[in-house]
């Protein structure tokens, strides 16, 4: 569920999931010159934590260890941050 909340967070910012993608392919997607839109000004902050986001993502999803419920916490502080950030008015500057 976080991770569809950040797939739809990076679609406000012009930054699209295709249905084959992988969280490595979406994080792509942030240095594609074929899809940079200058209109749409991405806040500093938001590359990094969606880099992190998606690591926890990725070692949650397909790890097998005991740390599970830490990851969760922290993928939830995480998007939590990265909606906040692309709600603000910073990225349309």
């Amino acid at each position: 569920l976080l991770y569809l909340k950040v797939v739809d967070d990076l679609a406000r910012v012009k930054i699209h999931r295709l249905p084959t993608d992988t969280p490595a392919d979406l994080m792509a997607r942030f240095n594609d010159d074929e899809l940079y839109d200058p209109g749409v000004k991405i806040h500093p902050e938001l590359e990094p934590l969606c880099k992190h986001f998606m690591e926890l993502y990725i070692a949650d999803r397909f790890g097998c260890d005991d740390a599970a419920e830490m990851r969760a916490g922290q993928m939830k502080q995480l998007s939590e941050q990265i909606h906040t950030i692309v709600r603000t008015k910073h990225h349309d500057n």
